[in-house]
């Protein structure tokens, strides 16, 4: 016989045991940087990025493959936000 597989007692064949089934694998984004600090102020969070960068996606019309600009744009924007803010509160 030319088949690896063996019989069973049911009658189905065996699956081949001479190969492994192949893992899935699966592409994922990796984790996006979190903006540190800026001017001493505190950090922008990945929560507030993750917000601000889905506003920014639905008010896009949600296109796809565009997570990476719209994070990047969240994250400077809330910086930007977060500079001037600490800015003015020192001035006062």
């Amino acid at each position: 016989m030319s088949s690896r597989a063996t019989p069973r007692p049911s009658g189905k064949p065996a699956t081949p045991t001479a190969t492994a089934p192949a893992s899935r694998t699966t592409t994922s984004t990796p984790p996006m940087p979190t903006a540190s600090t800026a001017c001493g102020a505190a950090p922008v969070t990945q929560d507030k990025i993750a917000m601000r960068a889905y506003e920014k996606w639905c008010q896009r019309g949600r296109p796809h493959g565009t997570e990476h600009q719209d994070w990047f744009e969240a994250e400077q924007e809330l910086l930007a936000e977060l500079q001037k803010n600490g800015r003015t509160a020192a001035r006062k």
